[in-house]
């Protein structure tokens, strides 16, 4: 949860890289790697690349000073902010002013995640929440479950789990406001022009907009996805990022960031997720005294 190189620790991190080079003329490039935290590689680890006018002995130097940098906050890259999904969601309920950002973690399309746990959208429905709520979710089979509706119909659906089997499925009853196979496109600066997210379908339910997608396309991150199905997020109390980390395209329109501590590929708590192939010893799977 501290992977965002806006704030510390991973700013100071990359912060000091930038200053080397700054400092040293002989530094040409510092290229800082801290991997992503759920990936079960053979490779797996941290690494920093330090690249000077032919002086090696300087490169092992400064990559030597990173690694105890990075090694000396390993404990406040592991703090943990996140809430239950219940309390997160009653949290943005109860928040004076939208949108609430609520970040799913453990369902981070961005992160390899499917994009379909319900967790927070089965909260929002059984605390009966006036939202409204904003809520993605990838359903790979959503043109055959609406075969034949149109567009103004009552529709009931089961969705969830269609592509992580840990989650459960949930059954959704509401008017469809959408359904046709979409490609959207993204603004300027999110590093695509767009994605395709296979059939698409809107239904209005009781705590707000659900928005099922055939692919997973951005996880509901940019506001540019809702824009093509007629979709303000502005007018929402509550918006569903399928993100671990990626809230800044919600930014002009955020009062606040609740991160749920959701399970999942994703999830926060990586001590539980079945290890197989990363080197051993890892901290912090594993107690370890020196990064060596």
């Amino acid at each position: 949860e501290q992977y965002l190189t806006s704030k510390h620790p991973m700013k100071t991190w990359f912060d000091r890289a930038r200053a080397i080079e700054q400092e040293n003329p002989k530094v040409l490039q510092i290229s800082n790697f801290p991997m992503q935290p759920w990936l079960d590689v053979d490779e797996g680890g941290w690494a920093t690349v330090v690249v000077t006018d032919n002086d090696p002995d300087l490169a092992d130097e400064i990559a030597v000073e990173l690694g105890d940098l990075a090694w000396s906050m390993r404990e406040e890259f592991q703090v943990k902010t996140s809430v239950s999904p219940a309390k997160a969601v009653a949290d943005a309920e109860a928040a004076a002013d939208g949108v609430v950002v609520l970040s799913d973690t453990g369902d981070s399309v961005l992160g390899g995640a499917g994009g379909d746990s319900t967790v927070l959208l089965r909260e929002m429905l059984g605390q009966g929440i006036e939202g409204p709520a904003l809520v993605p979710m990838v359903q790979t089979n959503i043109g055959e479950l609406l075969k034949g509706a149109t567009v103004g119909d009552t529709v009931t659906v089961e969705v969830g789990g269609s592509v992580a089997r840990m989650h459960e499925p949930i059954t959704l009853t509401g008017t469809l406001k959408f359904s046709e196979p979409s490609y959207v496109n993204l603004p300027d600066g999110y590093g695509a022009p767009g994605t395709d997210v296979g059939h698409a379908a809107v239904i209005e339910v009781a705590c707000g907009t659900v928005v099922l997608t055939e692919y997973p396309g951005v996880g509901g991150v940019v506001p540019a996805f809702y824009h093509h199905f007629g979709i303000d997020p502005s007018t929402y109390k509550m918006a569903v990022v399928k993100t671990a980390s990626n809230f800044q395209h919600f930014a002009p329109m955020t009062s606040d960031v609740i991160r749920a501590d959701t399970q999942g590929p994703t999830q926060s708590e990586i001590s539980t997720l079945p290890w197989q192939r990363i080197p051993r010893p890892v901290f912090p799977l594993d107690e370890m005294t020196d990064w060596r």
